[in-house]
């Protein structure tokens, strides 16, 4: 009984301990995949301004653009499992991607972890007025 008792005081003291570290204690990273100005770059910048608020601590926006968004997933996927690097993405870097390179720097399924969809952005199929198709089924 004395043993139980004691494990169980260590085990609170523990929890207790781990429940007073607070988050976070320093800059969090937004890495992503687009360059300044576009559509993940307004949201990862929104999305920062609120967790700054949030957690008063600073929130970076860090836009490292190339090969499609797989930089920034790559550098994501790599970056210490701690919760302060966080990816906002378009879905190609991890779904697209995957099917179109035969060597991804990493595996979406296994390297990464979807927190939230932040957007959902339509896309509009347009013609030139000149084109008297109003439909894709008139179009052929």
């Amino acid at each position: 009984m004395l043993i139980r008792l004691i494990l169980v005081g260590t085990l609170i003291a523990v929890y207790q301990s781990a429940s007073a570290q607070e988050f976070p204690v320093k800059p969090v990273r937004i890495l992503v995949g687009n360059p300044p100005g576009g559509t993940a770059d307004l949201i990862a910048r929104q999305l920062a301004k609120h967790l700054s608020g949030v957690w008063q601590q600073s929130v970076i926006v860090d836009n490292r653009v190339g090969a499609s968004g797989v930089i920034a997933t790559d550098l994501a996927s790599r970056a210490t499992p701690d919760g302060y690097t966080l990816l906002v993405s378009a879905p190609g870097p991890l779904t697209t991607q995957v099917i179109l390179s035969d060597k991804l720097p990493y595996d979406p399924l296994k390297d990464l972890t979807p927190i939230t969809v932040l957007a959902v952005a339509p896309s509009v199929l347009m013609v030139s007025t000149k084109v008297p198709a109003k439909t894709i089924a008139e179009q052929n």
